[in-house]
């Protein structure tokens, strides 16, 4: 299972893919006009995970580095979509017992992140399950 943490938010990834994008079908929705209707692609093995930019106007950047095609995700890499910031951490951070200030989310829910939302902000305002409620 993938951890990524944005902002105060924990959000764990099973095997499979998930979208990232501002259009309303996407796994985690990001709120933000710098952000694609679907911006990027995570892709979690087994065994390893990687991040696509699916022909973004703005990019995906992997620690300062705009992406090209896949390329995996290590933990400590710091993922930039737009305005936002999202951390890849390794499977004992941000549980239960060692992040008390995180709220962790299972992606596999629609998640939305509006665009005035910040790291100094609590908890994003709106998250949806897979059926839009």
């Amino acid at each position: 299972m993938l951890r990524l943490k944005l902002g105060f938010r924990i959000l764990l990834l099973s095997p499979g893919s998930i979208t990232i994008g501002r259009k309303q079908t996407c796994d985690l929705v990001l709120d933000d006009p710098q952000t694609s209707r679907l911006h990027a692609r995570v892709i979690v093995g087994e065994q390893s995970a990687a991040i696509q930019d699916t022909s973004s106007g703005n990019g995906v950047f992997v620690n300062g580095k705009r992406i090209q095609g896949l390329q995996r995700l290590d933990v400590g890499d710091r993922i930039q979509i737009g305005i936002h910031t999202i951390e890849v951490l390794d499977q004992r951070e941000g549980s239960s017992s060692g992040s008390h200030d995180a709220e962790t989310t299972m992606v596999g829910v629609r998640l939305s992140i509006p665009a005035d939302w910040s790291d100094e902000h609590e908890a994003p305002t709106r998250i949806k399950g897979r059926d839009g409620k």
